[in-house]
């Protein structure tokens, strides 16, 4: 668990993981655990951060935010739920520091998650869409397994107006 969070471990000074689910915290603490030594000692945070009522928010702001195949789960129609998708927006926004980028790995799911989380962000954010083909080469897409890929987008949000400052934090 924390895949993203481990490969920005890598080259940030300080990550900051966070799932709602118990399990995958305990996950990632024991995946922390394990890395290789040229990574130092974990002394990064695991906090139980999400966007359902009443999760905890985190108190400081991060001038880089990863959100990474977070959006699933069982939909009672194959739109995504807007009361959901507002406060997951609203969790990035409110955890965001000025100047900061929000990248979000998205795997479609429904028919419609795309375009509602696309619509959700644009509310909030400057977005820029990248598709599959964007960032991975058409051998490593083509290649058997790797159909999800093709249904797969990353999402670079920042707030308008704002230059992104992401050095700073690296």
């Amino acid at each position: 668990s924390g895949f993203c969070g481990l490969v920005a471990r890598r080259m940030a000074r300080r990550v900051v993981f966070s799932d709602r689910e118990p399990k995958m915290r305990e996950l990632t603490r024991r995946n922390l655990q394990l890395q290789s030594p040229e990574c130092g000692p974990p002394t990064d945070e695991v906090a139980a951060y999400g966007w359902a009522e009443g999760d905890v928010w985190p108190t400081e702001r991060f001038g880089l935010v990863i959100a990474s195949d977070v959006l699933y789960g069982p939909h009672s129609s194959v739109r995504t739920c807007q009361k959901e998708l507002e406060r997951f927006v609203h969790l990035l926004e409110h955890s965001l520091a000025p100047g900061g980028m929000v990248i979000i790995g998205h795997v479609e799911r429904n028919c419609m998650a795309r375009a509602d989380l696309h619509e959700a962000l644009q509310r909030r954010f400057v977005v820029q869409l990248l598709r599959a083909d964007d960032c991975v080469s058409p051998e490593l897409s083509s290649q058997p397994g790797n159909f999800g890929m093709k249904c797969s987008v990353v999402l670079l949000c920042t707030r308008a107006g704002e230059a992104v400052a992401l050095d700073a934090e690296l």
